[in-house]
């Protein structure tokens, strides 16, 4: 009987052991996982540049933040290549640091275009329709068509719906 209980006390003691170290493993891994890391979050804008946060997270909060905010999701690739959390969303409006910087005007060649800057500077981000000038100025008044000559300021994604739709349906479809 003796040689029985002595033939698994070497088991006994592997699964204690066992079951000790991975207690302790997963007691450091949890405490360790309570420690704020830090996450990128990386916000992409219909106009103007990206920005790039950085803040602390905790695993908790980190988990918590995808399942909640939809508008945020994890960039998988980008986590694997840098170690840390990215988390990325895009957004249909002006980035902060475009606002104030955004004009609708007309080019040489009288199109509609979206400019960095004042319309006398030239730097083009889109252009669209060729314009027929003279339905505009039957159309709209004197001054929004001054305004427009000199450059319309746009610093909401509204703004920019509003002046788009305003002078895009006096597209000139023959040129």
């Amino acid at each position: 009987m003796v040689r029985f209980v002595s033939s698994r006390f070497p088991f006994f003691v592997l699964f204690l052991s066992c079951w000790l170290f991975l207690s302790l493993v997963s007691h450091s891994v949890a405490f360790a996982s309570e420690q704020p890391e830090e996450a990128l979050f990386i916000t992409r804008y219909e106009f103007g540049p990206p920005t790039i946060e950085q803040k602390s997270i905790d695993d908790f909060a980190c988990h918590a933040f995808t399942v909640a905010d939809t508008t945020w999701r994890m960039e998988k690739a980008l986590t694997f290549t840098s170690s840390v959390p990215v988390f990325y969303r895009s957004i249909q409006d002006i980035a902060p640091a475009a606002k104030g910087h955004l004009f609708f005007g007309l080019d040489a060649s009288n199109n509609l275009c979206l400019f960095d800057g004042k319309p006398a500077h030239r730097r083009i981000l889109r252009r669209f329709d060729h314009l027929s000038l003279p339905a505009v100025r039957a159309s709209v008044p004197k001054a929004t068509y001054e305004q427009l000559k000199q450059g319309i300021p746009i610093q909401t994604i509204d703004e920019y719906r509003s002046v788009l739709s305003t002078f895009i349906r006096y597209s000139d479809m023959t040129s």
